[in-house]
């Protein structure tokens, strides 16, 4: 017996502030945005029909703290989420 693909990916979201905010100066828009995306994706969230769901993965934020992008230190936090495919599309597990 056929039975659909389930495909889970893992969703990781970086937001990184301004290169001039300091450590102490991101805590309060930090504090602000972890809320505010958490809100966001408490809602019905579905990637217009291709996702069945996305929800928070532990750790759900890491940070505020230093990332670096393109070989310079940022502060910034990372968002975890586990974002499963609605797969209707006919696809079978192969061997």
């Amino acid at each position: 017996m056929a039975e659909p693909a389930i495909a889970h990916h893992g969703l990781k979201i970086w937001l990184y502030f301004p290169s001039s905010y300091t450590l102490a100066q991101a805590m309060g828009p930090a504090v602000k945005m972890i809320k505010l995306v958490r809100n966001q994706f408490a809602g019905d969230i579905q990637l217009g029909g291709n996702a069945e769901h996305i929800l928070p993965d532990a750790p759900f934020y890491e940070g505020p703290g230093f990332l670096e992008y393109a070989g310079k230190g940022h502060v910034g936090i990372i968002f975890n989420f586990d974002v499963k495919e609605n797969e209707t599309g006919g696809f079978t597990v192969g061997a």
